[in-house]
């Protein structure tokens, strides 16, 4: 199966923490990172959002009370800090894709088209399009044949149009 785990072909150079803001580099345990070891990326900060709005799973996953009153987000995203100081962001480490502005599950999409009678098994996968965004692709597993078309318009009745991916295989 495809990894969902995506990493961008360059690293990305975000550049230096911003007053009040910590930047972290975390192993899988929590534990701060040393500069030049990729892991999670999280932010420190008294300024940050209490959560997502009417998303509490999401909220306990991504958003960490600290001790001192201040909040650590965890961002999704995988990198490391250069010697200077400068946060180097090497994609994300979920399922998560950025479609036309709008978050994009991989494994909802997957979880829409397994719920056809037709599909035994959904994998999806984004792909750089050309205008520099991202576009998805469906590479699905049927239980018999059946017409791409028929599958767009049924699993249109449970995905939103921006979700829809440009290639079903």
């Amino acid at each position: 199966f495809i990894s969902h785990n995506t990493v961008v072909s360059d690293p990305v150079p975000v550049g230096p923490g911003v007053l009040d803001r910590e930047i972290r580099v975390e192993n899988e345990l929590g534990v701060e990172l040393p500069d030049g070891e990729i892991g999670a990326i999280t932010v420190d900060s008294f300024w940050l959002a209490n959560g997502y709005v009417n998303q509490p799973v999401l909220t306990a996953e991504r958003f960490e009370p600290l001790p001192n009153g201040s909040v650590r987000f965890h961002t999704g995203d995988r990198g490391y800090l250069d010697p200077q100081g400068c946060l180097i962001c090497l994609g994300r480490s979920d399922s998560i894709v950025k479609i036309r502005g709008h978050r994009v599950e991989l494994h909802s999409v997957e979880q829409g088209f397994e719920s056809l009678a037709q599909v035994k098994r959904a994998v999806l996968m984004a792909y750089p399009a050309d205008d520099g965004g991202m576009r998805l692709a469906a590479f699905l597993m049927t239980h018999e044949a059946v017409a791409i078309d028929d599958l767009r318009r049924d699993v249109a009745t449970c995905l939103p149009h921006f979700a829809m991916p440009q290639k079903i295989i």
